[in-house]
């Protein structure tokens, strides 16, 4: 048979193209994951927000989707799955190695059905009530293209990724038949009727004030969804076209059963109406007898396959033209009642869900601020705030994060001491932006660090060999209107930037490199509530070496070392600190706890991390400790720190103190 009788493997072979290009790429291969885009608006029903990642390139995937399911069939799982193409192939390799049941027994095969619905409720449920993708856990095209990515259950996955391929190998569409959600998903879709109405009678319920959870209607369309796959497992009203046979001029060929990547007996039918039934047509194309196999009873073999480019196409001209919100927050009042008024701001770096709650978390204390609107396609933001309470200039000042960095480290070049000067910066925003920065001054090897503070414009310090390099020339460092930076895997990206230097530059002071060390060193800090408990005279003090930790990739394991310290009686605190080198300091009871029992927790192979629900699991020790430590008090401490303190006086400066 030629490839163009066949439009569907066309598809299925560019489908499989472009995920190979994505992964080649190292981009997000679930750019267009309509499961991930269902599951998103599922959790905006419940939420308010969508899932992490998921924007509307899923979403409105995920839409073309059932309406595929509505009106022509599972095109989806027959045109443009990876995983039903690649499954469907390994059947046609079990059949070569005869290793494939032909037959699957009539009971086994119906309750095998269920376990699909039994995997989608979880599915459904957390993804709702979490706004993370629950599937991620497992699922056998995001473990494939990702290679057990960082969402992933390495357990799950491996099980899920082996049962995939054994199991497509055995039975024909063995994860699409038994295991996929999307599948049961999809089947759902298909008989609307049932699931529009159920969901209409949650939402009278919770109209009518009773507190349902989501929890009973997300059990009812699986308990009926499985209900319908195992008695009739028949398509009722939709999709609304069916695949016709017309029994007077077949031959009883069979050839159509054969070409049937799931086993329907499409030679017994008059209408096939199966709920496997995915409308790949290759019934349609493998009958030899014209007329006999056909769409609504026309050779519109065609149909399918220009359908699910059409219903593609569609749903990314509505990614283009359409923006949805990541979160959509209100508190207090209604804008409607109240006329709020609105401002929009561009953060870049709200990108997905995650970074739009950590926004909401950091602006939702602000009196007078009644909702946040994020879309992280355009990274917009939009606040609704009482104009009588609250101001723009508030907003932004809430928005804004001091930020305090090395710009390089003193590898190649160390100066005799550093000069301090201010620069007053416009468009310094957000992160990206503070991240940006350091890449354009990074263009010297002389600047060495800087810090902000929010100002209009936004207050700047920056660190500086004097004798390499002027205030002058940092301001064209600064200015510089775009830059070209490498990234992680080797790939070279450019920036557009348009800093502005709107005050300065003013000189401020000279420090030391040791003071400036000490200075940019990203300290935490972090006492027991029984460290109150006790005098500071009856404190001790461990300091011990910790290389590394002021790596931002290992400072985030910080709090797990801490609760892991925090398990064990006289262990009252862990402070990090740059004294000649990055230590750590242990606060404890020497009459609890020694420091070799110290040492030896800061040491073991794996951290016991206790989470909010109780539950303690191990995690890798990430740190290492070097030299022999040594006590100090309380008071060393203070002192330690209230010195260096002397020596930044000219930090007055971004706090509006003269200079």
């Amino acid at each position: 048979m030629k490839l163009t009788e066949k439009p569907r493997i066309v598809l299925q072979l560019i489908i499989l193209a472009l995920v190979g290009w994505v992964v080649w790429q190292s981009t997000d291969p679930e750019a267009y994951c309509p499961l991930g885009g269902l599951l998103s608006i599922g959790s905006r029903f419940v939420n308010g927000a969508s899932s992490c990642q998921m924007g509307e390139a899923q979403m409105f995937m995920g839409i073309a989707l059932v309406v595929a399911v509505l009106l022509v069939g599972k095109l989806f799982c027959s045109h443009i799955c990876t995983i039903g193409t690649v499954t469907e192939w390994l059947g046609r390799l079990g059949r070569k190695l005869h290793i494939q049941v032909r037959q699957m027994p009539n009971w086994l095969d119906r309750s095998l059905r269920l376990l699909k619905y039994a995997i989608l409720l979880p599915v459904l449920y957390y993804t709702a009530t979490s706004s993370e993708l629950f599937c991620k856990t497992f699922e056998p095209y995001y473990v494939a293209t990702t290679g057990f990515g960082a969402d992933t259950v390495f357990l799950w996955s491996l099980a899920a990724l082996v049962v995939t391929i054994l199991g497509s190998l055995i039975v024909r569409q063995f994860w699409c038949k038994y295991l996929c959600p999307l599948g049961a998903l999809s089947n759902l879709a298909a008989v609307g009727v049932f699931s529009i109405s159920t969901l209409l009678i949650y939402l009278g319920l919770l109209k009518l004030g009773v507190d349902l959870s989501v929890f009973w209607l997300f059990l009812t369309w699986v308990v009926g969804g499985a209900v319908i796959e195992f008695l009739p497992q028949k398509f009722i009203i939709t999709p609304l076209m069916r695949i016709k046979r017309n029994p007077e001029t077949c031959t009883n060929c069979k050839l159509c059963d054969k070409a049937c990547p799931y086993d329907i007996p499409v030679s017994q039918m008059k209408t096939v109406d199966h709920i496997d039934c995915t409308m790949c047509a290759d019934c349609v194309v493998a009958c030899p007898v014209p007329d006999t196999l056909t769409i609504n009873k026309r050779n519109w073999r065609w149909v399918p396959a220009v359908a699910t480019v059409v219903l593609i196409a569609l749903a990314y001209g509505f990614t283009t033209r359409y923006e949805i919100t990541t979160l959509s927050e209100r508190w207090g009042v209604s804008e409607a009642k109240t006329g709020l008024t609105r401002y929009e701001m561009i953060i870049k770096n709200v990108k997905c869900y995650g970074t739009s709650m950590g926004l909401l978390r950091k602006v939702k204390h602000l009196k007078g601020l009644h909702g946040v609107d994020t879309y992280a396609k355009s990274h917009r933001v939009i606040f609704y705030y009482d104009s009588t309470k609250l101001n723009e200039f508030q907003i932004r000042k809430a928005v804004f994060t001091p930020y305090r960095s090395k710009v390089r480290i003193f590898k190649e070049y160390t100066p005799r001491e550093l000069e301090v000067a201010y620069f007053g910066i416009n468009h310094l925003e957000d992160q990206v932006d503070n991240t940006n920065l350091i890449r354009a001054l990074r263009q010297s090897k002389y600047v060495f660090g800087l810090e902000s503070q929010f100002g209009e414009p936004v207050k700047v310090l920056i660190y500086y060999d004097p004798e390499k390099i002027s205030p002058k020339e940092i301001v064209k460092l600064i200015e510089t209107p775009e830059i070209t930076y490498q990234l992680r895997n080797g790939e070279k990206e450019t920036a557009r930037l348009n800093f502005e230097v709107a005050d300065g530059p003013r000189v401020l002071s000279k420090v030391s490199v040791e003071t400036f060390l000490k200075h940019i060193f990203p300290a935490y800090v972090r006492k027991f509530k029984e460290y109150r408990k006790y005098q500071p005279a009856d404190i001790r003090v461990y300091e011990i070496g910790m290389p590394g930790v002021d790596n931002f990739l290992l400072r985030r394991y910080l709090p797990h070392l801490t609760s892991h310290l925090s398990q064990h009686d006289g262990i009252l605190g862990l402070e990090t600190f740059y004294t000649d080198r990055p230590v750590g300091w242990i606060y404890f009871d020497p009459a609890q706890i020694d420091t070799a029992r110290i040492r030896k927790l800061l040491t073991v192979p794996e951290l016991q991390v206790k989470y909010t629900n109780g539950e303690i699991k191990p995690l890798k020790n990430p740190f290492r400790v070097e030299g022999k430590g040594k006590i100090v008090t309380v008071d060393q401490v203070k002192q330690e720190k209230e010195q260096l303190k002397k020596q930044l006086t000219y930090l007055g400066a971004l706090h509006g103190e003269s200079s």
